[in-house]
């Protein structure tokens, strides 16, 4: 189960949470009886400031997105996709048995490092890199394409 919710900065920029883990979210709607309980979702407005920043992925390369105006950007019920690409901070730490069954003694400790938005129409909004202040062990190329 997944709850979207608003959230100050400080819990936005944390990623030491042992529950903050890579994942894929795809939504469907399905249609439903009017009777049922609809949850209505808290309004989290989002501040040109987020848009208007300094984006590191003009660093490499041409834009690889469309800066939307505020009155363009995706609003309730619009259907958006976000793609999010880690770099391992420490690998998976484990130890085989004697019988060779691995057993995985701590999970690798990853970090975001590019997040990606698109509209219902495929339109790219949001692409950038996220630069993280602990050192990368791992870039993960072969699943993000994220090379040092």
């Amino acid at each position: 189960d997944f709850a979207v919710s608003p959230a100050d900065i400080d819990q936005v920029l944390d990623f030491r949470s042992p529950f903050r883990n890579p994942c894929v979210v795809r939504f469907k709607k399905v249609e439903t009886k009017k009777s049922m309980v609809s949850h209505q979702a808290a309004l989290c407005s989002i501040t040109s400031e987020v848009f208007n920043s300094p984006s590191l992925a003009l660093n490499r390369g041409p834009k690889s997105f469309v800066s939307l105006p505020l009155s363009s950007l995706p609003s309730n019920g619009d259907l958006v996709a976000i793609d999010c690409e880690f770099v391992a901070l420490s690998t998976e730490e484990f130890k085989v048995l004697s019988d060779g069954t691995k057993v995985v003694m701590a999970p690798p400790r990853l970090s975001l490092a590019r997040v990606s938005c698109l509209t219902g129409d495929g339109t790219v909004f949001i692409d950038d890199y996220i630069v993280t202040p602990e050192i990368v062990e791992d870039h993960l190329t072969r699943f993000s394409g994220l090379v040092p």
